[in-house]
């Protein structure tokens, strides 16, 4: 039984938005081991929705569709979809009172506009699903289709209120109509390149009955087991480990902070911070989750010598006579941020991210990285490749594999 997903939006045609959802929806799938049969991206266009519709039937018995379910008048989904299966729209009460209540909720004297209510519209075979972070509801439409039963879920596009309907509506009820998945286990390959991993381990694991996927980042590399054997997965996934090493993060670790959180509250540590090149990438990394505040204090972003001389103490005797990008001013850096910011372990990046302000000495994609945990300072030389938002994010994930090295040896 095969799944699509169906983007809708011109800003994701003409670049101006990212698909965030294509991994969300993608991911959430693969940890339930159902793999994701394909995805259609397509304009805010009757025609275009239809022909999307259309060529994604031709395979699949699932369509998750996403964007298009507001009050505005490219917002046609609905009423596509709808049309294509000819199915007549209502206005349900509910949904209805909802609107009206969620536009009181924003404090607005004035009555609801009639334009708020395509939202509270139903198809006749199909039911509302709950979004409580949104005025628009998500719609489950069972529906015939070919010859054969199809269902298709309609979704808000807003990131925001995607994620959690897909968490929490979307995948039960495809795992109840798709009872037989695969069990799935994911770790990282810290700092492991893709061709690397699967040298190692699509042989021995596909002969031990077991499926494998990759997914490569800045990061390294993210490795996806599937097997109906709980007994051949489990065996698999310690070969896989034994395999690649102290690379191999555990079972469920797929990013280098989650294994930094993870390390951090076991020692009751809290960890600092101090970017020049990653910009407060790396603190970025940490705040973006909730609760890290019993693991991260805080951080410094020093990108010019004057700040770092001046926060973070870096001798200016360091700078005038080995640079800014230096193994040195690295650990002077992570240095300064355990004793000037008060933490337990300290991370640390310099480098040149490019794409100018390079030289023969110090070219492009050199970077230091410094990590500090218990007195201990190490530090890495990287000379990375890529586009400036490549070594930006592979500097900031090398120092926190750096950091996650020297934390479990603890």
């Amino acid at each position: 039984m095969n799944i699509s997903f169906i983007s809708t939006g011109t800003e994701l045609l003409k670049g101006s938005a990212v698909n965030t959802n294509l991994r969300c929806f993608g991911s959430a799938l693969a940890a339930e081991g159902i793999p994701l049969h394909q995805e259609i991206a397509c304009g805010d266009k009757k025609q275009e929705i239809a022909e999307a519709l259309s060529c994604a039937l031709k395979s699949s018995d699932i369509l998750l569709v996403s964007g298009g379910l507001g009050p505005t008048s490219d917002d046609i989904t609905l009423e596509t979809v709808a049309r294509f299966f000819g199915l007549e729209l209502h206005q349900d009460p509910e949904l209805t009172l909802k609107i009206e209540n969620f536009w009181k909720a924003l404090g607005r004297t004035m009555a609801c506009p009639k334009s708020q209510f395509k939202q509270a519209m139903l198809p006749d075979q199909g039911r509302a699903i709950p979004n409580p972070r949104g005025s628009a509801s998500g719609i489950d439409i069972s529906v015939s289709y070919g010859g054969r039963e199809r269902r298709v879920f309609l979704v808000p596009g807003p990131p925001s209120e995607f994620e959690p309907m897909i968490a929490e509506s979307i995948i039960p009820e495809i795992l109840k109509i798709v009872p037989d998945h695969l069990e799935t286990i994911g770790f990282l390959c810290a700092g492991v390149g893709e061709s690397t991993v699967a040298k190692t381990l699509e042989k021995p694991v596909t002969a031990a009955g077991v499926e494998i996927a990759y997914c490569a980042d800045a990061s390294g590399t993210r490795v996806f087991l599937s097997a109906g054997d709980h007994e051949k997965l489990l065996h698999a996934d310690k070969m896989a480990h034994e395999l690649i090493g102290e690379a191999a993060m555990p079972d469920g670790i797929l990013d280098p902070v989650s294994r930094s959180i993870q390390l951090l509250e076991r020692l009751g540590f809290k960890l600092v911070t101090a970017e020049s090149c990653t910009g407060g990438m790396i603190g970025n990394m940490f705040t973006e989750r909730s609760g890290v505040s019993s693991v991260y204090a805080g951080g410094a972003v020093t990108y010019s010598n004057e700040l770092k001389h001046i926060v973070l103490g870096v001798p200016q005797e360091v700078l005038d006579t080995c640079g800014a990008v230096s193994e040195e001013c690295a650990r002077a850096m992570v240095s300064g941020a355990i004793t000037n910011l008060k933490g337990d372990a300290a991370v640390a990046v310099t480098g040149i991210a490019g794409p100018g302000g390079g030289t023969p000495e110090k070219p492009v994609g050199l970077v230091y990285v410094a990590a500090a945990v218990n007195g201990e300072i190490q530090t890495l030389k990287l000379n990375l490749r890529g586009g400036r938002t490549m070594i930006r994010q592979r500097a900031a994930a090398q120092a926190l594999i750096l950091l996650n090295r020297m934390l479990e040896k603890l």
